[in-house]
């Protein structure tokens, strides 16, 4: 599947997914499983025994899951936290003398808000009880991650029809885009000690001979590091993935343009333009966030020696 393909697919399905409550969300979630596990089984209610608390369970390798697809997740987390207690002692009651229950996972339409201090205190509480078995949520974005892990033929059963990418040439569906328009509403005011620069950082704009202007912007971006990483930890792996690989093409582009000079700051500008889908300074703002982030990382520009 080509890159462009699976970020309309990815579109798709959040669209999809983050709308679907109760029973829609739990077909779609069986849908994607049955997918990617060969012997995943959803579990059918049956009359007065309903499901036995157990909406779907890969039973080679003891996975079990409860699924709870609310319409409003943030209102709904101390039901929410009821509801995971008294399902997974019913599905240990009855489904464990079946398949010894080796993992399990509280499946949540958290629509990529991420899960809850209570949740999390209540697996915790869990996981003490019953020290043989791994417990954990699983999210939107995990479901993402395993719709985008499938072949180009299951993802499209799941998302539905893929329009011609020609026909919609005019739509930019780029993830730099994605991430920019979160990042532009969500930067906060500058506040010196939100976040210790690390020396090394300092070291790495003096050895790869960046201007104080430059050198400065990327210093001040750093700061809002935490809104781009709260980003990525609600989003499934895809995002990050497909923009570290975005980051080092376009400073590998720049390297091959300004060999000649080696112009470091040069070589900055190029990425900075060449990352925003428009020249106007909150875009810029936020695609320095992004740049600030990957030159930490050492995907552009050089670590030193």
């Amino acid at each position: 599947m080509l890159d462009e393909e699976k970020q309309l697919s990815r579109i798709l399905f959040r669209d999809k997914a983050v709308l679907a409550k109760g029973q829609d969300f739990e077909n779609i979630f069986s849908n994607v499983m049955s997918k990617k596990y060969e012997d995943f089984q959803p579990v059918k209610p049956q009359g007065q025994f309903g499901d036995r608390k157990n909406d779907g369970w890969v039973k080679s390798k003891g996975i079990y899951y409860q699924v709870y697809a609310p319409e409003d997740i943030t209102n709904s987390v101390n039901t929410a936290v009821q509801k995971l207690q008294k399902d997974f002692s019913g599905l240990h009651q009855y489904w464990n003398e079946i398949s010894q229950i080796k993992q399990f996972y509280f499946v949540i339409n958290d629509r990529y808000y991420g899960t809850f201090p209570t949740i999390e205190a209540t697996l915790s509480q869990l996981a003490k009880e019953y020290k043989e078995i791994k417990f954990d949520v699983y999210l939107l974005k995990n479901l993402e991650n395993a719709v985008l892990s499938l072949d180009r033929s299951d993802i499209l059963d799941i998302t539905g029809f893929l329009p011609n990418l020609h026909d919609i040439s005019d739509i930019d569906i780029g993830i730099l885009t994605e991430v920019i328009g979160y990042l532009m509403p969500n930067l906060k005011p500058y506040t010196p000690g939100n976040i210790a620069i690390k020396p090394d950082y300092m070291e790495k704009i003096k050895f790869n001979k960046l201007g104080s202007y430059s050198g400065g912007l990327l210093t001040s971006a750093y700061y809002q590091i935490g809104v781009l990483e709260e980003y990525f930890r609600a989003n499934g792996d895809y995002a990050e993935s497909r923009i570290t690989e975005k980051m080092i093409e376009f400073y590998e582009e720049a390297k091959e343009k300004f060999k000649v000079y080696s112009e470091a700051d040069n070589i900055f500008h190029h990425i900075l333009n060449r990352c925003s889908p428009r020249i106007d300074k909150r875009v810029q703002d936020a695609v320095l966030v992004v740049m600030s982030k990957y030159f930490e990382a050492c995907d552009i520009f050089e670590e030193p020696q």
